[in-house]
């Protein structure tokens, strides 16, 4: 039964097929689906598969990705929500009746902000990376003062090495530190994006683009 908050703006619980909630003061409503008990068809079990491998590659992202889809979070949607919503419809490779996770499919982060020129990737030292590109600043609506936000990820050991807040887009270059690098190489799957914010404090993200394995 939905009850009246003491606030009386709105409602929270289930009425009418809907669940009403509260979120930072704001009351959402989203339909209320009954549980059918039984055995999941095979095409069930195919998708409850398919959610199961794009979640276990996602959620050790869940710091990154909650940075770099923050724009699109509403209500109770999380940056994991709409990262994990791309994959299933945009990341995945199909193999007969299997599927898997394309690394080179996801992204990280998304927006209108222009993205990188020409990305690489290689490594300094044992334990850093450098992520590199071209200065295209006020190409398109890139500025100088955009920063980088870096990724590398190894999928089989689920170690995430990021700087959230990088350098800024003119120097072209940013440096990811790799913790006991000699057991990643050749194992990780570079990112990179650009982000600005503006002047009410809004973040406005570049997609991000896979720079391969390093």
């Amino acid at each position: 039964m939905a009850r009246l908050d003491s606030s009386g703006e709105g409602f929270r619980g289930k009425k009418g097929g809907k669940v009403y909630y509260k979120v930072n003061g704001k009351t959402y409503a989203k339909e209320y689906t009954e549980t059918v008990k039984g055995e999941p068809s095979l095409l069930q079990q195919f998708y409850f598969e398919k959610f199961r491998l794009v979640m276990a590659f996602l959620k050790p992202l869940k710091i990154p990705l909650e940075y770099g889809f923050q724009k699109f979070k509403v209500g109770m949607r999380t940056g994991l929500n709409v990262a994990t919503s791309y994959v299933l419809n945009h990341g995945m490779n199909y193999v007969g009746d299997t599927c898997e996770v394309d690394p080179s499919k996801v992204l990280v982060s998304s927006g209108m902000l222009t993205g990188i020129d020409r990305g690489r990737m290689q490594w300094l030292t044992p334990d850093q990376v450098s992520i590199e590109w071209d200065d295209n600043s006020y190409i398109g609506n890139a500025r100088k003062s955009d920063r980088a936000m870096a990724l590398l990820y190894n999928p089989e050991t689920l170690n995430s090495y990021y700087v959230l807040s990088g350098n800024f887009r003119f120097t072209g270059q940013q440096s990811v530190q790799v913790y006991d690098g000699e057991k990643e190489v050749g194992k990780l799957h570079g990112y990179l994006s650009f982000f600005k914010v503006s002047k009410k404090g809004v973040y406005e993200f570049s997609n991000s683009v896979y720079l391969g394995i390093i």
